[in-house]
This record gives structure tokens, sequence and C-alpha cells, in this order.
């Protein structure tokens, strides 16, 4: 089974701000290299929904690590991955959203 990405509206708005960043302090094409590479790493649930770890928090929510600085939260409902949220791990584990 092929499950299908959807992108919610936090990951979206915290993909932008890192994305932002990135803009102003490195330049586009670092920020387009993230991107892309983000999109590769979360294509690989589509075919292994599992591959995160399961959340600490919240047992319906896993997590993929990204460049070793980055989780990417998620939830499987039915046939598809739900994109929760990016959460740089560099910060406060207290903050963590899942």
């Amino acid at each position: 089974m092929v499950y299908e990405i959807v992108w919610g509206d936090v990951i979206k708005r915290n993909l932008r701000q890192v994305l932002n960043y990135l803009r102003e302090n490195a330049s586009e094409k670092v920020a387009q290299k993230f991107l892309t590479d983000l999109e590769k790493r979360v294509s690989l649930l589509t075919t292994q929904p599992e591959a995160g770890m399961p959340s600490q928090k919240n047992p319906y929510v896993r997590s993929l690590l990204f460049r070793k600085r980055y989780r990417v939260f998620y939830s499987i409902v039915d046939n598809e991955i739900h994109l929760l949220a990016l959460f740089d791990v560099r910060q406060d584990p207290a903050k963590r959203p899942y």
C-alpha cells in the first residue's frame, strides 16, 4: 500500500520559518536544498509509514529524524501520513510538540 502525504498547517509554518532563516543567513540555494532533502526524506513514509519512532508524549504520533537536527512529527490515518510539525532537536526538549 502506498500512503499519501498530507502537510498540516503547523508543519507548513515551521518549514516557512526554517526556510526564511536559511534564506536570510545562508542562501536561496541552501534553502532549496533543505526543502528538496526534506521532501525526499518524507517520501520514505509513503511506503514505510512506521519508519519513524513512536512519540513519548502521544502514542498516535511518530517522528522521523531529518539531518540529525530536526524531527518530523506525523500520524498515520487510514492511508494518509499527516505531517504535523518540524522540530529542531537543539531546542529545549520540553518544547517538543509531541
